[in-house]
């Protein structure tokens, strides 16, 4: 086992998140999975002369398949499941209020500022997808015995389609990730609608950088005006740089 070795040499490297990383002989290949949580917007990439060490990383691989399949079983055997897309406005209207006040209750536990506090923007955002349902905008739903569970909703055009909101209830099923189960029946839904890109939009969530191909780091930008705007803009950056390094480091 040479864990410490290989986490010596990925620090001596300080990879950065837009780099592109090949390993010769990756073995195991758990430095590649590390290398590949530091190259949020680049490239990991292993090549291994040894058909058992290729079949080792394979089964780690496998293994992350495996769970996500427990999971369902998990979830069917609760009841039955169903995934579509919710094209009836009044249908659509009731999906995207629930998806907006899971999200609601879901930043209110983390203790984060919830846009959607204010109604004119749950009016507006309830109005615009569930009118455009199916045309600019897509709402869908995962159901438990007919009663939603998870639910999100984005923008869409022929070739691309951006998720905007996913949410979940905290209460039924969240064993069961239908979150993540949703965001399954989304992704083969892209694909065999012949939809040549799923934009996850904005966010640091741990699945969004284990199920991308393509990350884009985003840039804060501001010009503090006042004595006060120097003070915030002093936090934000120190909170933009906290952050970065946090997500760098993987013993974190």
């Amino acid at each position: 086992e040479t864990s410490k070795e290989n986490d010596a040499a990925l620090e001596l490297l300080e990879i950065r998140p837009a780099d592109r990383v090949l390993e010769i002989g990756f073995g195991h290949g758990r430095s590649v999975a590390s290398a590949a949580k530091l190259t949020r917007g680049g490239l990991v990439a292993g090549v291994d002369f040894s058909p058992s060490m290729v079949a080792m990383a394979r089964r780690r691989s496998a293994a992350t398949r495996r769970q996500l399949r427990k999971k369902q079983r998990a979830l069917e055997a609760l009841g039955k499941v169903e995934f579509g897309f919710v094209k009836d406005p009044e249908a659509a209207r009731h999906i995207v209020r629930k998806c907006l006040d899971w999200k609601s209750a879901q930043l209110a536990q983390l203790g984060h500022w919830d846009p959607f506090q204010r109604q004119d923007i749950r009016d507006f955002l309830v109005d615009h997808f569930s009118a455009e349902a199916g045309k600019d905008t897509w709402v869908a739903c995962l159901k438990l015995d007919g009663v939603p569970l998870a639910a999100a909703c984005g923008f869409a055009s022929r070739r691309e389609w951006l998720l905007y909101q996913m949410s979940m209830d905290g209460d039924r099923g969240a064993q069961c990730s239908p979150g993540t189960q949703l965001l399954l029946n989304l992704m083969s839904s892209c694909i065999e609608a012949g939809v040549g890109r799923l934009d996850l939009s904005l966010g640091d969530e741990a699945y969004k950088f284990e199920w991308c191909d393509e990350h884009s780091e985003l840039l804060i930008s501001t010009m503090p005006l006042t004595i006060k705007g120097l003070a915030v803009h002093t936090v934000i950056r120190a909170q933009a740089a906290a952050q970065k390094w946090l997500a760098s480091n993987e013993r974190l």
